[in-house]
């Protein structure tokens, strides 16, 4: 018996006449289709993001990893201002750094493979990003510490956080991430 779906009811099927009216497997076949017509390719934009956002992310990973091996003679070294704001920072302000910069790298690498898990990868890096500035500005007074170009930095790295978040999400909707 051939079956066809319910105007009133698009998920169900009801019992159409013999011969002429879609089959059950028909019209699975044909939902399959309509899905993959609504999967736009990827403009060449979304790898160029992806790349850049990696390369970014990645010099951010080098950032976090000079910033960990910072010897006590290294320190010393540094102006008073930057020794005090090392001192004062707190060990969730550096793990929140973490989050913020391998979570960029994750979810670039999700924007290359055109995943949608690269959005949420995105909002947790900035979480990280948002706790790191907190940690930063407000408890540790960075912006007098470190100055206007430390704040400046900040400001750009939290663009780019917002940017690639929004991106990742604008990307879904398109349909360019599956």
């Amino acid at each position: 018996m051939a079956v066809a779906p319910s105007a009133t009811h698009p998920g169900s099927v009801l019992p159409g006449r013999v011969g002429g009216k879609l089959t059950l497997i028909a019209t699975r076949r044909l939902r399959l289709s309509q899905a993959g017509e609504n999967r736009m390719k990827p403009p060449v934009s979304l790898k160029v993001v992806a790349i850049v956002a990696l390369l970014w992310n990645l010099l951010g990973c080098l950032a976090f990893f000079s910033d960990l091996r910072l010897s006590p003679d290294d320190l010393a070294r540094l102006p008073e201002a930057q020794q005090a704001l090392y001192a004062a920072r707190p060990a969730w302000a550096v793990a929140a750094t973490a989050v913020a910069v391998f979570g960029g790298v994750l979810g670039s690498i999700g924007l290359l493979l055109r995943r949608k898990w690269a959005f949420p990868v995105f909002v947790l890096s900035l979480l990280g990003i948002l706790v790191q500035d907190f940690g930063l500005f407000v408890l540790a007074d960075g912006a007098t510490l470190a100055g206007p170009v430390a704040v400046a930095m900040q400001a750009i790295v939290l663009a780019v956080g917002i940017g690639l978040a929004w991106f990742s999400r604008r990307a879904i909707a398109r349909g360019w991430l599956v």
